[in-house]
């Protein structure tokens, strides 16, 4: 499974999902977009409270960026 991350702006990423797989009867392996993954910040920001006045934290969230990787594994973790 690969996870090629593709920046459109500074608040948006587009995530192609894709799956190697071998042929049957040859050596040649292909490529499948399995999933487009669309993350946003403004998502981010609600997933998180972020802006939210009355919010208190036992712990930070991860930044934007990092949010793009925890939104990868999770749906990796769905897979299984």
């Amino acid at each position: 499974m690969r996870y090629d991350v593709i920046k459109i702006d500074d608040d948006t990423f587009v995530v192609k999902v894709i799956d190697k797989k071998a042929h049957n009867n040859t050596q040649r392996d292909y490529f499948t977009e399995i999933a487009t993954l669309i993350i946003t910040r403004d998502d981010f920001n609600l997933e998180n409270n972020i802006g939210s006045a009355s919010v208190v934290r036992n712990r930070m969230p991860t930044t934007f960026n990092g949010h793009v990787l925890v939104k990868c594994q999770q749906h990796r973790d769905s897979l299984d």
